[in-house]
C-alpha cells in the first residue's frame, strides 16, 4: 500500500485486534501534513469517507495512538 506519515490531531482508540481504516482528513500546518479522523458510523458511513482524503491506518498490534505522534495514512485516490 502506498501509505505515508501524518501527525496525528488527536489521540485515537480502537477496539478488537484487527487493522483499522478509519475515514480521515489529511491537512498541511506548517507544512507539516497533520491527520484527523472524520467523525463516521461505521463500514456503511459513505459521507465520512467522501468528506476525508485518505484513511488513517491503526495496525493491530498498536490499537491507541498519542496526539502528535506519527501515524500511518493510506490516501484515498485522486484526493491529494
Amino acid at each position: 500500500l502506498p501509505l505515508f506519515k501524518a501527525k496525528l490531531a488527536h489521540a485515537v482508540d480502537e477496539k478488537a485486534g484487527v487493522a483499522h481504516f478509519l475515514p480521515a482528513k489529511v491537512t498541511w500546518v506548517n507544512g507539516i501534513p497533520t491527520v484527523q479522523v472524520q467523525l463516521w458510523e461505521g463500514s456503511g458511513d459513505i459521507g465520512a469517507v467522501v468528506q476525508g482524503n485518505g484513511f488513517l491506518v491503526v495496525r493491530p498490534e498498536r490499537l491507541h495512538l498519542e496526539a502528535g505522534e506519527w501515524a500511518d495514512v493510506f490516501p484515498r485516490w485522486g484526493s491529494l
